[in-house]
């Protein structure tokens, strides 16, 4: 999502304001671990599958990523 605002300030001078919204309802990823010291991935892998596991079955063990916000302020002239 992206919001954008233009301010004159007289014929040849203005701000410009936006906003970029990334992830905006920040609905994580899912992701599995790396290795076997549970170093957390950055990306996806597949789900638990182990039928005699403590965890249930298909679960993910971790999720990822989150809300990213940018914003930038222009002058134009």
């Amino acid at each position: 999502m992206s919001l954008s605002k233009g301010i004159a300030i007289d014929e040849s001078k203005s701000f410009r304001f936006r906003v970029d919204i990334t992830n905006i309802f920040n609905h994580p990823f899912a992701s599995g671990t790396l290795g076997s010291s549970g170093t957390r991935a950055v990306f996806p892998t597949a789900p638990i599958m182990n039928l005699n596991g403590a965890t249930p079955l298909g679960q993910y063990n971790y999720k990822v990523g989150g809300r990213t916000l940018q914003t930038m302020l222009r002058f134009v002239f």
